[in-house]
């Protein structure tokens, strides 16, 4: 059995502890960027948008060597170089970052680019990760843990 296609999503929900959505995001990236389970795109809650905690985690990253490159609010917002295409896989240490209205709005953008393989949410909320959980559809959904997981 064989994986073509690894376009795995971190979705940062508005109610998340920062330092743990940090520590999951870079484990999800940086561990081993060829791995077909490793983070490609970043969906980050409107509402972060511009707050410390993102900002430290944009920090981490670049500091990490990754690349960020913005869906059309992101590009806009963050001024980083626009992403050509959602379904790109990078396997390397790059990555698309966009912003989202609500779980839902991840959702739907997971199941319209992702490639079903591996997608996480990192929230405090159970509503929002129950229902990630129920509805994006690929082999393996994490609530609170890394792309990565093993």
């Amino acid at each position: 059995l064989g994986n073509a296609d690894g376009i795995s999503h971190v979705n940062i929900d508005k109610s998340v502890e920062q330092d743990m959505a940090k520590r999951i995001v870079l484990d999800a990236k940086v561990d081993y960027p060829a791995a077909c389970n490793v983070m490609e795109t970043l969906l980050v809650h409107k509402d972060l948008n511009k707050t410390e905690g993102l900002d430290d985690l944009l920090m981490e990253l670049a500091k990490e060597g990754v690349v960020i490159y913005g869906g059309p609010v992101a590009q806009d917002t963050l001024k980083v170089p626009k992403v050509d295409s959602f379904h790109h896989e990078y396997s390397s240490m790059a990555c698309t970052l966009e912003f989202v209205d609500d779980v839902q709005s991840a959702i739907d953008h997971i199941n319209r680019y992702g490639s079903a393989h591996t997608d996480c949410i990192i929230t405090t909320d159970k509503k929002s990760a129950d229902t990630f959980l129920q509805q994006v559809d690929s082999a393996a959904v994490f609530h609170n843990a890394s792309t990565r997981f093993r």
